[in-house]
């Protein structure tokens, strides 16, 4: 009897012992050490089953920028013709960012190699080998790093990737931004005053941006796309607060994006006038105005002012026209009465996406005699 006793004590043993999950170790919380490196300097270790196949190596940007990491293992590594090992990059919270492995297929030194664009912030490489009783892993680790030289420090704890909070941008004023594969965007924000023209100049080194134009109001919004490496937009915008987001544009239909270093630039500019180039009389009561306007496509459109009195008060009549194609244009106002004098005016509009109206200041009035 108490050897069916003893036997089904051991059987309920085991079988909970398959029933409770065993908690399994992690690769990776097994290194053989951690420690800090030098950006843009070469290094060689050895690691081996004694010491630990596995290694990390923590590092801090600054800036945000360009890192360049190649890792190589020399002959006799690990397994011949097989996995010598890699190198995985990551952030301070773990998430992978970036890694290369690496075979022996020359039976020399192997190595890999990537480059990624990056926030300021904590980063560690995470190497892994296949160093065994037989085979320790020698490898040379070498990283180059080029700063972007941001005005504004961009970082994983403070990114500028939101209205919430955005760059200060200064009329004029040039900033050098960095678009990194952990970061989609920069928002700078501008305050302007007054309704005028506002233009972004775009230097970049990514060969590709996007860029959007809003306003908090939501009355202006403007999106543009360009694979340019130089660009320049112009909009305009009512007075009130706008942000400028750029961000990384796809390469091609397998969306590769593009990243890295650009420049941005914004100046503002009144809204276009235009002047009265000359009255003309024809016959019966008809009036030729003639005006020019340096860029119609600085205008939506423009307004003819004529009255009877200097001042514009007495008889004051108005027409809109929408824009020209044309740089100068003529315009007949007609039902004018005979032997009157009458003073005319010009100026030009530009409209918003609600389409309303906002205008530039009047020009110089001209006048003239309606013949009989």
């Amino acid at each position: 009897m108490k050897k069916y006793v003893k036997s089904a004590v051991t059987a309920v043993l085991v079988l909970l012992a398959l029933l409770i999950p065993v908690k399994t170790v992690n690769a990776e919380d097994v290194v053989a050490f951690t420690k800090p490196i030098t950006l843009n300097s070469t290094f060689s270790e050895t690691l081996t089953t004694e010491t630990g196949v596995n290694a990390k190596y923590t590092f801090t940007l600054k800036k945000s920028g360009t890192l360049t990491v190649q890792i190589g293992f020399k002959e006799g590594s690990g397994y011949s013709w097989g996995y010598h090992g890699g190198v995985t990059l990551k952030d301070c919270d773990g998430k992978e960012l970036a890694n290369v492995g690496v075979r022996d297929n020359s039976g020399g030194t192997d190595s890999g190699v990537f480059t990624v664009d990056l926030l300021a912030g904590d980063y560690y490489l995470y190497v892994d080998t296949k160093a065994n009783d037989n085979n320790p892993s020698n490898y040379i680790i070498t990283t180059s790093y080029e700063d972007s030289n941001e005005t504004v420090v961009d970082n994983l704890q403070n990114p500028h990737d939101s209205q919430a909070n955005p760059i200060a941008l200064p009329f004029g004023s040039v900033y050098t931004g960095h678009i990194a594969l952990n970061s989609e965007s920069d928002v700078y924000k501008v305050d302007i005053k007054g309704n005028v023209m506002l233009t972004v100049d775009l230097t970049n080194r990514t060969n590709g941006l996007k860029m959007e134009i809003i306003n908090t109001n939501n009355t202006v919004k403007k999106d543009f796309s360009f694979a340019e490496k130089t660009d320049t937009e112009k909009v305009f915008c009512p007075a009130g607060t706008y942000y400028i987001t750029i961000s990384r544009r796809p390469r091609n239909y397998e969306d590769t994006y593009t990243y890295g270093t650009y420049t941005i630039k914004t100046t503002t500019s009144p809204l276009a006038t235009t002047t009265i180039k000359k009255l003309k009389n024809k016959k019966g009561k008809l009036l030729d105005v003639k005006f020019g306007i340096k860029s119609m496509g600085d205008a939506a459109g423009y307004q003819i002012q004529y009255s009877t009195s200097k001042n514009f008060k007495k008889k004051k009549k108005t027409v809109t026209i929408e824009n020209s194609d044309y740089l100068q244009s003529t315009y007949t106002l007609m039902g004018l009465k005979k032997k009157k004098t009458y003073y005319v005016r010009i100026r030009t509009y530009m409209t918003d996406n609600r389409g309303e109206q906002y205008f530039s200041a009047w020009s110089k009035a001209k006048k003239i005699k309606i013949k009989k």
